[in-house]
C-alpha cells in the first residue's frame, strides 16, 4: 500500500486511520474533496494584541491530526470541568465517556468539529485577557502535566479537580526536577 506523510512527520499506510491521520487524509479516506473549504481550528481574532510566541501556542491549524485533536478535546473538558468545580472522579468519568473515534467519518462530523472549535475558541478568547505569568492552564501544559493523571484518582478522586490537578502539577515537577538533579549528580560524580 502507498505511504503518505503524517502531520506527526511519521508515515501511514494510505488508507489507514491512525491517531497520526490529519484531516486532509482523512477527508480522502472518505472520499470527499473538501479540504480546500474545510475551516481553520482556530486563529487569533483581529484586534487582539499577542506575541508571536502566544499565538503559536494558540492558534491551530486546519490539518490536524486526530491525535491533536482529541489532545484538544481533553483539554477543552479539562477546562470546562475546572469551571464547574467538578471532583477528579467526575472529571475522569466524563473523559472515559468520551467515545472513542475509530474511523474517519466519526472523526469529520462538521458538527463536533464546530461545536470543539467554539469551546476551544471561547476558553482562548478568555485566556488571552490574562498577561502571560497569570494565564490559566494552557493546551501546551496540559499535554506536559496530564501523563497519569488517572492514578491521582485512589488518594484525591473525591477532592476538587483543581486540587487534584495541582498535586498532579507539583507531582510531575518534582519527578522531572529529580531526575535532572539525577543527571547533574552522576555527571558531577565523573569529574
Amino acid at each position: 500500500m502507498a505511504k503518505t506523510s503524517a502531520g506527526g512527520g511519521g508515515s501511514v499506510e494510505k488508507g489507514s486511520f491512525t491517531s497520526e491521520t490529519t484531516v486532509e487524509e482523512g477527508l480522502e479516506l472518505v472520499g470527499s474533496d473538501q479540504f480546500a473549504t474545510w475551516p481553520s481550528f482556530y486563529v487569533v481574532p483581529e484586534g487582539i494584541d499577542v506575541s508571536s510566541k502566544v499565538r503559536r501556542e494558540v492558534e491551530v491549524a486546519k490539518n490536524i491530526t486526530l491525535a491533536k485533536f482529541n489532545d484538544i478535546r481533553d483539554w477543552v473538558l479539562l477546562r470546562n470541568s475546572l469551571d464547574n468545580g467538578v471532583s477528579l472522579n467526575e472529571f475522569l468519568d466524563s473523559r472515559t465517556s468520551s467515545p472513542a473515534i475509530a474511523t474517519a467519518d466519526e472523526w469529520l462530523q462538521i458538527e463536533q468539529w464546530d461545536q470543539l472549535r467554539k469551546s476551544y475558541g471561547e476558553i482562548i478568547n478568555k485566556d488571552l485577557q490574562f498577561d502571560d505569568e497569570n494565564r490559566p492552564l494552557g493546551l501546551a501544559d496540559w499535554k506536559y502535566y496530564r501523563g497519569d493523571f488517572e492514578v491521582q484518582s485512589s488518594k484525591y478522586g473525591d477532592q476538587p479537580l483543581e486540587s487534584a490537578l495541582k498535586v498532579q502539577m507539583d507531582s510531575v515537577q518534582g519527578m522531572r526536577l529529580n531526575k535532572y538533579v539525577d543527571v547533574f549528580t552522576t555527571i558531577g560524580l565523573c569529574f
